[in-house]
This record gives structure tokens, sequence and C-alpha cells, in this order.
């Protein structure tokens, strides 16, 4: 009969990889993701955080709607199919998350193709980035800002100024 000390959960977490150097905090949920290990290491904030998640959210619930990768591969994937039984013409379910993606994705592209590039590889990927995180700042700041989780809500910006700051930091 082997001897064997038995290890706590939080030793356990703190030897896996990608849990090393979060000290206490790597027994956290957050850590088995990328997004989640930079915020517990304080590099983002909630709303960043936030923001991130929504956007995988939205990007995997938009991959259910089309039938992907599946669906691309029998060439169904192309358009939306509404075979949830949520859709009723006018109220079609499959075009509102359809409609969502693109519009999360959009705001995005518009800050350039690093921004988009950046939040894909962490949020939904969930790649660590070999090099700058502004890019990654800058997105997660555009979708926080988009889904209304920042005091900057989307709309209504009293000057030019305040809009053009929304970018800047982490928190």
């Amino acid at each position: 009969m082997l001897d064997r000390k038995a290890e706590s959960p939080r030793d356990i977490a703190a030897a896996q990889p990608h849990r090393r150097g979060l000290g206490d905090k790597a027994v956290s949920q957050l850590a088995e993701s990328v997004l989640g290990r930079m915020f517990l290491r304080e590099h983002i904030g909630k709303d960043q955080l936030l923001a991130g998640q929504e956007y995988a959210r939205r990007w995997s619930t938009y991959q259910a709607v089309i039938d992907g990768p599946r669906g691309l591969l029998r060439r169904e994937g192309a358009g939306v199919r509404c075979h949830y039984g949520y859709c009723d013409g006018q109220r079609c379910w499959c075009e509102r998350v359809k409609a969502k993606w693109e519009e999360a994705r959009n705001m995005l592209r518009e800050q350039g193709y690093a921004v988009y590039c950046a939040v894909g590889h962490v949020a939904i990927f969930d790649v660590e980035l070999d090099s700058d995180r502004v890019p990654l700042l800058i997105g997660l700041n555009t979708l926080a800002r988009h889904f209304g989780l920042t005091k900057l809500r989307k709309r209504g910006y009293r000057n030019a100024s305040s809009r053009n700051n929304a970018f800047v930091g982490t928190r």
C-alpha cells in the first residue's frame, strides 16, 4: 500500500502550468481562461472581463445558430436556419442572434484589424498574446462601452474629448 500525502485543491491548482504565479488566486475558476487570469493578475478590470466573456458568448451562440462548423462542411451553414422553434416571421430569434454578433464584431473591426484579432485570440480562442496588450485593451474597452458595462454608455457623450478618453487605461 502506498502512503501518499493528501494534496489540497489549492496545491494541485497552484502546480498547474497555466495557474503559476497566481498565488492564492490559483484556485479561482477564472484562472481557467486567459481572460480570467488577466483579471486575476489585475491586467484588466471587471468591465473588460465581462465584455470579453459576453463577446465569446455571442460568438458561440452565433456558431450554434448557423450550425457551424458542421453546417459549413455540409454547405448548409451559409444562411441562418430557424430550426430551434423560437422564430416567428419578423421576430426571428436566429436573426437577432446573428445581428447581435455582427454588431459586436463590427465594433471591433472599426477599431482596426489588430484590435479585432487580439480580442478574438484571447476571448474566443483562449490564446495568450505574445506581445502588446494595447489592442486587446482598446477592444475590450470598446466592447464594454458597447454592451453598456461602463459608466460611459454607448451613446450620449458630452464632448469629443471624453469619447477619445474612453479607450485609455485598464479600468
